[in-house]
């Protein structure tokens, strides 16, 4: 299981429309400001707060699975073209906890949608405490090499890896002159750690390393739960 429930890009909601509650992270590449969302039907806006080197805290959110993201807040009438959501997320039934990983469309959808949303399974079955995995949002495939674990990583999410205390990664990525190491990461975690590395593609477009940011969650005692949720 490559861990994308979901990716939304310009795509039409569901046809049925359970209801759903789950809590979410956000992240971006590039920091986005001035998003809101509504956490349950007549409920005010709530902002989101985006990080640029980690996820943000914990949201919640109860209602319809397309969660609809706006810039406008207030949100004018209906007929206004500012009421537009200018991201959708969609939720499948069940889910609980999942990251949403924004990025900006390359020509904006006719609908007035102007991120793509991809829906990451968070729970802490498929990265529990203790354990690091790979997010590759990047145009490539690697292989990762983890303290002595050596596993591919496509596109989605990779498996998890048991790690603790000071971890080095290695990625390689085979080129047309065969294989070549293409990038490094160093990073420390407890067994508390939830660790969970996102691959960007390279920076420039002859570039061959991957952008990586580092997204850690810290499970809080015995209960599984966020740190960010206190």
């Amino acid at each position: 299981m490559l861990g994308l429930l979901s990716v939304a890009r310009g795509q039409s909601a569901p046809a049925t429309s359970p209801h759903v509650e789950v809590a979410f992270t956000v992240f971006s590449l590039n920091r986005l400001d001035g998003l809101h969302y509504q956490p349950k039907v007549g409920a005010s806006l709530l902002a989101l707060e985006f990080f640029t080197q980690t996820r943000s805290a914990l949201y919640h959110y109860a209602g319809e699975p397309a969660l609809a993201f706006y810039e406008a807040n207030p949100l004018p009438d209906a007929g206004d073209p500012a009421a537009r959501p200018v991201a959708v997320a969609f939720l499948p039934p069940g889910i609980k906890r999942v990251l949403l990983l924004f990025a900006p469309l390359t020509v904006p959808a006719a609908d007035g949608r102007k991120y793509g949303v991809t829906v990451v399974d968070d729970s802490f079955d498929r990265l529990p405490p203790g354990h690091l995995a790979v997010l590759n949002a990047a145009a490539a495939s690697y292989v990762a090499q983890i303290g002595g674990r050596r596993i591919t990583v496509e596109c989605g999410l990779s498996e998890a890896v048991p790690a603790s205390g000071k971890v080095r990664i290695a990625f390689t990525r085979f080129l047309p002159t065969g294989w070549a190491r293409v990038a490094s990461h160093e990073l420390s975690m407890n067994a508390r750690s939830r660790v969970c590395l996102v691959l960007f593609p390279p920076a420039s477009p002859t570039g061959l390393a991957p952008q990586i940011r580092t997204l850690v969650d810290e499970a809080r005692g015995s209960d599984s739960r966020s740190m960010a949720d206190e």
